[in-house]
């Protein structure tokens, strides 16, 4: 069963279930990968270049010592650009939930590199909603929240509150977990 949470109202993550698992995909950032395409294509050009120079080199027609400084600069180029480029292409983010093995994986993964995270089920006590307006747009969060030092795992984000609250609720009710809503601030310690 796949179901895209608020994907009309502007929702930036995908739920999809699949028997006891529940997989909830962050969407990547359109901006994000429309700037990796330049970066990915001088990265490309400047290795291509590099080969090109290399391939001079091992023919015979231009001098290796002459062009060794030039084939590393654009093999550093190439490298430097062409690499974040890529992997800012390739990043996706994933929360997986499994009820069989009983454990929450957050998994952000940049091309071929992948850092996970994993915190028991029974260790998360409860989805919160949150509100980050450090940036210059109110940003509202779905977060799961596990043992106090742990830090909490960001499942959704959404700029309106209407489509994060329903987004936290539609959660909330396939993990049978209690929601707090912190995205009007801090609750009252009474």
């Amino acid at each position: 069963m796949e179901l895209a949470l608020n994907s009309a109202a502007g929702a930036n993550a995908l739920l999809t279930r699949n028997g006891n698992t529940i997989r909830i995909r962050l969407r990547g950032l359109r901006l994000t990968r429309l700037i990796a395409l330049p970066l990915l294509a001088a990265g490309g050009w400047a290795l291509y270049v590099a080969g090109m120079s290399v391939g001079h080199a091992a023919t015979g027609t231009a001098a290796e010592g002459a062009m060794l400084r030039g084939q590393l600069i654009l093999l550093a180029i190439g490298l430097v650009c062409g690499l974040p480029g890529l992997m800012a292409l390739l990043a996706r983010t994933y929360v997986e939930i499994d009820n069989d093995l009983c454990r929450v994986t957050a998994v952000r993964q940049f091309g071929p590199i992948r850092m996970t995270k994993t915190v028991p089920l029974a260790g998360i006590k409860q989805v919160r909603t949150a509100i980050d307006d450090s940036k210059e747009v109110t940003i509202y969060n779905v977060e799961l929240i596990g043992p106090r030092p742990a830090e909490p795992i960001l499942v959704g984000f959404s700029r309106t509150r209407a489509h994060c609250q329903t987004f936290a609720r539609d959660l909330r009710r396939a993990l049978k977990l209690p929601c707090v809503d912190f995205s009007r601030g801090e609750p009252d310690a009474d």
